[in-house]
């Protein structure tokens, strides 16, 4: 009885449920070529795939180096992984130091190899240092899937002598180490003015092609552009453009034999594994081309990964093949599945965002290590200033202060222009010409605006999609890859520190009245579409608690219930506004959890990792250092002076505080966003403290 109705069920289910492409999918990959390298007109197959297909730069991060071996096992699991030893495949027939591959294998993994399959005898090796990472990696995801539902999978891949150059069919590989099917050295000719003397032969490899037409999935690395890549350090830099043409041209070719097979309900892909080491490493162009050729595909590549026109990640691929065959499942996996929108010019609007985009990334370490730097030495100089009892001195120093609090808003707003070294000129008349401006009217009234603007500005943008902040310095971008959308941890601490400071003459007065705009930003920090950040809603949610209600929600019993009820509000909310729909990061992440709670405690190490790293590796953690320190000491040293001239604002320094505690215990960077929110609290305490010290001339006995 119970058979035959699950019997009915699948049936039903199947009735049902949407009809997906039946047709071939292949995957070719290359290495070690960038996006301007396919401007070349004569690459006429690739322009062909540009023009009918969808073009996007992917981020090729891995869980380390950026290698093809952790390129590949990414690609094989939909999550940034290791592949040590990836390149190590055989035929079952070739003979190993203890014997043929296939009982090698066999005697690893405990199953047998059937005939014309290939090996992966180090997936121990491989499956061991994964599990070691602080997030789940599925060996084999990919092929595990598409195996389980009965589809076929096979590589075609031109390993050379020793073989090297085969770890392209790990794509294929299940998480037993096994490929269903394929070739290692599928089609090479030698060739003394290819790199290494060897180059694929293109009829021959079309004949493999087309002798596994039908495989489902079909994995494809002629070889040359890995070959060309390892090539090019040894030949002079003259020289190199060549070897990587000759490599282009040859895979242009064989693209032009591939659409020549392609049939309706066919898809093909091209993969990029990793950039050019020299553009990568001089220039910052770290992402790689990813092209999308069959039904659906037209104009720009995007995901639900990144949310942005024209990039996507890695493991956004493994998606795209899952989702091909009606396979893929939300939270199984990290990536999501590549779309396209519509657009005139794809290649030239990449070129030009990929050139900004690694602007930021050149631009952001030295410039945000140098603002730090400044930070410091700014309090540093403002407590000598204090015990030195400086007079003259106090206007350039107080101007100084509020070019610092005035930088974040700066930033953002620069972010609007194209990055160059242009931006640091900017960036101090900006700041200047705030800071002169505000310097005109009372300190008290010159903070809170400064405040209200940037809480404003950083709100604004982020409703509007955060343009500003994916292009702004104090930003994030898509090459480091630690997100893609929404408030990143420097502008959360922002957003907390500047909206408590433009609020702080409400929360004097009538703290009701600061109920909505909170509200407001707790929302936008929820919402998926808007801020994505929930270590910020729950940091947002504690500074903001403190600074309405003090200790007395631990000392009152009506306040603690009316907390409970505010965070179990707060809660249900999270949820609902990342359940169904186009999920965030954070829905993503609930569904992970609620298919795997293991994963969830696999979050809270990895995020206390990362921010511990941080503590001891990051500038920010010496700027969170100095601010915490100098406005701990005017809190024990001044209180009497502060209890005096600054008791209305109390409200506003101990939410700053608890914010900042908060944002540092509840996120994976959270030093960064403690910081930043600390910038609005200390910095505004010794602009106003000097104010009132220029003005009333208090002594130093206060």
């Amino acid at each position: 009885m119970h058979k035959a109705l699950a019997a009915c069920c699948i049936f039903l289910a199947l009735l049902i449920s949407p009809v997906f492409a039946a047709g071939n999918l292949r995957l070719v990959i290359m290495d070690g070529i960038n996006l301007q390298h396919l401007q070349d007109e004569e690459l006429t197959n690739f322009h062909i795939l540009m023009a009918e297909g969808a073009l996007g730069l992917a981020n090729a991060n891995t869980a380390g180096a950026r290698t093809r071996e952790n390129s590949v096992l990414t690609l094989a699991s939909g999550s940034r992984a290791l592949g040590p030893g990836a390149e190590g495949i055989y035929s079952g027939q070739e003979e190993l130091e203890t014997g043929l591959a296939a009982a090698v294998h066999s005697a690893r993994a405990g199953i047998s190899v059937h005939p014309g399959a290939l090996v992966l005898p180090g997936i121990a090796q491989i499956a061991e240092a994964n599990d070691k990472l602080l997030h789940a990696v599925s060996i084999g995801c990919l092929a595990d899937c598409l195996t389980a539902a009965g589809k076929e999978t096979a590589a075609l891949v031109n390993g050379g002598p020793g073989g090297k150059y085969r770890e392209g069919a790990a794509i294929a590989a299940d998480s037993k180490g096994i490929i269903q099917g394929g070739k290692l050295e599928t089609a090479l000719a030698e060739n003394p003015e290819y790199p290494f003397g060897l180059q694929s032969d293109l009829e021959g490899f079309i004949a493999a092609v087309k002798e596994y037409a039908e495989a489902d999935l079909l994995v494809i690395d002629l070889g040359d552009t890995s070959r060309t890549q390892d090539y090019l350090p040894l030949v002079l830099p003259e020289r190199r453009e060549h070897f990587r043409r000759q490599a282009l041209q040859q895979m242009d070719r064989f693209l032009g034999e591939l659409l020549q097979l392609h049939e309706e309900g066919d898809l093909l892909l091209v993969v990029g594994l990793q950039a050019d080491r020299t553009l990568a490493q001089e220039e910052g162009k770290y992402l790689v081309p990813v092209l999308a050729y069959g039904q659906g595909f037209h104009g720009l590549l995007t995901s639900d990964t990144t949310r942005r026109p024209g990039v996507v990640a890695n493991i956004d691929v493994t998606a795209t093949v899952l989702a091909y065959f009606g396979l893929y499942q939300p939270g199984k996996i990290y990536g999501q599945p590549l779309q396209s929108r519509p657009h005139s010019d794809p290649l030239g609007f990449l070129l030009q965002r990929e050139r900004e985009m690694a602007a930021v990334y050149r631009l952001r370490p030295p410039l945000v290590k140098g603002f730090i730097a400044a930070l410091i030495v700014l309090v540093a100089l403002s407590l000598l200033a204090y015990y030195r009892r400086w007079r003259r001195s106090l206007g350039l120093l107080q101007l100084m202060l509020l070019m610092a609090v005035a930088t974040p808003l700066a930033l953002l707003v620069l972010a609007g222009l194209s990055p160059s070294l242009w931006l640091v000129p900017a960036w101090i008349a900006l700041t200047l010409a705030i800071a002169l401006a505000l310097s005109r009217m009372d300190s008290v009234r010159a903070m809170t605006l400064l405040g209200a603007v940037t809480a404003l500005a950083v709100a604004g943008d982020a409703l509007a999609g955060s343009w500003l902040q994916q292009r702004s310095i104090l930003g994030y971008d898509a090459i480091a890859g630690a997100r893609y959308y929404g408030i990143g941890n420097e502008y959360m601490g922002v957003l907390l520190g500047s909206s408590l400071l433009g609020l702080r003459e409400v929360l004097a007065k009538n703290k009701g009245l600061a109920l909505l705009p909170f509200g407001a930003i707790i929302l936008i920090l929820m919402l998926p579409g808007a801020g994505a950040n929930f270590g910020g809603a729950l940091a947002a949610l504690a500074g903001y608690t403190i600074a309405l209600a003090g200790l007395s929600i631990v000392t009152n019993k009506k306040h603690r219930l009316a907390a409970a009820l505010v965070l179990l509000a707060a809660a249900v909310v999270l949820v609902l506004v990342n359940i169904g729909g186009r999920q965030s990061h954070v829905g993503r992440f609930f569904a992970a959890a609620a298919a795997n709670p293991g994963e969830f405690w696999q979050v809270v190490q990895r995020k206390l990792a990362m921010n511990l790293r941080l503590i001891r590796w990051s500038m920010w953690s010496k700027a969170f250092a100095a601010l915490f320190a100098a406005a701990l000491w005017f809190f024990i040293s001044q209180r009497r002076a502060l209890a005096k001239r600054f008791s209305p604002y109390w409200p506003q320094i101990r939410g700053a505080l608890a914010a900042a505690l908060a944002a540092l215990a509840l996120n994976d960077s959270g030093i960064v966003a403690a910081a930043t929110t600390l910038l609005y609290m200390t910095l505004p305490l010794l602009y106003s403290w000097f104010s009132a010290s220029s003005s009333t001339k208090v002594s130093h006995s206060l």
